[in-house]
């Protein structure tokens, strides 16, 4: 589904809106870099997302959805609801939706 023909499911980026979602980057940034989180990729696609940041610790991957919020003439409700399902494209399909296993 493409942006396009309904703005309210383009989501906000720093780029989109103003210095607040950025601002709360560089503020956990700074906060894992104090924990020794160092390998930290800012801006980057998972699962088809932005996700910022993307960091590694122990050989693990964590994608973070930063929200700044919507503005107040949309819905909160439905802002809640895309900002759920775009955190559930970055966890994938959950293991009860696997296709059954074929019978032995």
């Amino acid at each position: 589904m493409s942006g396009d023909s309904d703005p309210e499911l383009v989501p906000h980026t720093p780029e989109a809106s103003s210095g607040f979602p950025e601002e709360l980057a560089d503020r956990l940034q700074e906060y894992l870099a104090n924990r020794g989180v160092t390998d930290l990729e800012r801006a980057a696609m998972v699962g088809g997302q932005v996700v910022d940041p993307l960091f590694t610790v122990d050989g693990e991957n964590t994608a973070v959805l930063i929200d700044a919020g919507w503005p107040p003439e949309r819905d909160p409700a439905r802002h809640l609801r895309l900002t759920h399902a775009r955190a559930d494209v970055l966890l994938g399909p959950p293991p009860e939706a696997a296709a059954p296993s074929p019978p032995s």
